[in-house]
């Protein structure tokens, strides 16, 4: 895990989500790794108001995996 953040969604983010631009999302951004070298960036934004309070936006691996946080809370991947 590179980083947990809380950020202004920009209007690209927004389009998707569907939270108004400047409404704050949470961030997660990892970049993996193969044998050292990095390979790839996987980042992923949920609007605030969903995963707010929750441990999604702890540091961290979330044991029972991060898209499994607003399933729960009724917002499942679609």
């Amino acid at each position: 895990m590179d980083d947990v953040t809380v950020e202004p969604a920009d209007e690209e983010i927004s389009s998707r989500l569907g939270p108004r631009p400047g409404e704050h999302v949470g961030v997660r951004l990892r970049t993996n790794t193969v044998d050292g070298p990095p390979t790839h960036t996987d980042d992923s934004y949920v609007a605030l108001s969903i995963v707010d309070t929750t441990d999604w936006l702890l540091p961290g691996n979330v044991a029972r995996g991060t898209n499994a946080v607003p399933a729960e809370l009724g917002h499942a991947l679609v």
